[in-house]
């Protein structure tokens, strides 16, 4: 579909084949091959080819098209489509068809992209929302992220949410995928599910959620955004407010969670109980 694309883009790829004659069947196909693909994904019906009439170089010929996948190749620069071959008949007369081979370039994204960037090549969208926000100090609630569009899809980064202090995110967010391979590459959405624990009490505000990608039909990179959010938090005089660092964006780890370790009465009395005078006497008299 096209000889110059950028890195990460989608390309589709095809068989082609001009003849003279409308052809009856094909075998012994051997498929065209690039090395360095990423990702390849058969689309369309295989096992369904149209014959069409088409005109071509000055000339009335009947075309077909034949092993359609959209592929994701890897990498930047010149890459080398291989040739296909296959047998073309018609009705009893068999002819070799060898196909030419292609050229694609894979140029490079620019530089310096923003720090929100997910990966994305293509054309997305974002949206936000939040579910049990009936809140009191400590409660917990989600926030579904969604990603959805054309493009590189399935190879997009999560989004990382930047949280002010008095959120904590608990755990990885559960991801559900929704996505199928057409002509505009991986076409669907991405659905991120954050459990969230709010801390602090009053009408608090949720800023908003961003990513960028990079718009193929702009060239350039994008920026977007959902809404803020406001959310009313009842105080609750029996919540214990844990003062917890939000250099990490207010994720969570396992070891903010592990208290710390106290010493047992049982430690206590035996610790006062070892090097009495007692104690001396009872290990000495067995070994005297």
């Amino acid at each position: 579909s096209k000889t110059t694309i950028y890195e990460g883009e989608s390309i589709l790829l095809s068989a082609k084949v001009y003849s003279h004659f409308e052809p009856t069947h094909l075998d012994s196909y051997l498929p065209y091959e690039m090395k360095g693909a990423l990702d390849k994904h058969s689309i369309g019906n295989p096992g369904r080819i149209v014959v069409e009439q088409e005109k071509y170089k000055g000339q009335q010929l009947f075309s077909f098209e034949y092993d359609k996948n959209i592929v994701f190749p890897a990498g930047t620069g010149s890459f080398k489509i291989r040739p296909f071959t296959m047998n073309l008949h018609q009705r009893y007369k068999r002819f070799l068809m060898n196909s030419s081979h292609a050229i694609i370039e894979i140029i490079p994204l620019p530089s310096n992209p923003p720090k929100d960037f997910i990966g994305g090549v293509g054309n997305f969208r974002i949206e936000r929302t939040l579910e049990g926000v009936d809140l009191k100090q400590g409660d917990v609630f989600k926030m579904i992220i969604t990603i959805s569009g054309a493009g590189n899809l399935q190879n997009t980064l999560e989004p990382t949410p930047t949280l002010p202090k008095g959120y904590i995110i608990y755990g990885d967010p559960v991801v559900t995928e929704n996505f199928t391979y057409g002509s505009q590459g991986a076409e669907g959405k991405i659905k991120y599910e954050y459990n969230i624990q709010v801390s602090k009490s009053g009408n608090l505000t949720l800023p908003a959620s961003t990513m960028s990608y990079f718009d193929l039909a702009l060239e350039k990179y994008v920026t977007l955004s959902t809404d803020d959010d406001e959310i009313k938090v009842k105080h609750d005089a029996n919540y214990n407010v844990t003062d917890i660092d939000n250099t990490n964006n207010g994720i969570l780890t396992e070891l903010s969670e592990i208290p710390k370790l106290r010493h047992s009465n049982e430690e206590s009395i035996l610790s006062s109980f070892y090097g009495t005078s007692i104690y001396w006497i009872s290990l000495g008299t067995p070994l005297f």
